[in-house]
């Protein structure tokens, strides 16, 4: 699948979340990170770095056309990756964190 070319903007790199997801990995998939870039956070709490951006060109094929697509910061993607990498040592389990891995996951997030 093709990916759009990062974004920048106000000097920082930003990428669509399918992207990031393929980034992250097998940890997370690219609806899950929807669901956090909408709320802002992950469910541990960790803050993302999130831009909603005006979509311009809108591919000739789509079956739905959005006005505005969310896009996730290159450092945030990263954090996820490592985070999630070091605390969920399955990427295969189901995405329902335990209040252990919660934990787990908040305390990575604040020696990050």
């Amino acid at each position: 699948m093709s990916h759009f070319e990062p974004f920048q903007i106000d000097n920082k790199t930003y990428l669509t979340l399918r992207h990031a997801a393929d980034i992250i990995g097998g940890y997370v998939s690219h609806v899950t990170l929807g669901t956090w870039a909408k709320r802002g956070h992950t469910p541990w709490n960790l803050d993302l770095d999130i831009k909603v951006q005006p979509i311009v060109n809108h591919d000739p094929h789509a079956l739905a056309r959005r006005d505005k697509r969310i896009v996730i910061s290159e450092a945030s993607t990263l954090l996820l990756k490592r985070v999630l990498s070091q605390c969920r040592q399955n990427p295969n389990r189901p995405m329902k964190f335990t209040n252990d891995e919660l934990a787990m996951l908040r305390a990575a997030s604040l020696c990050s």
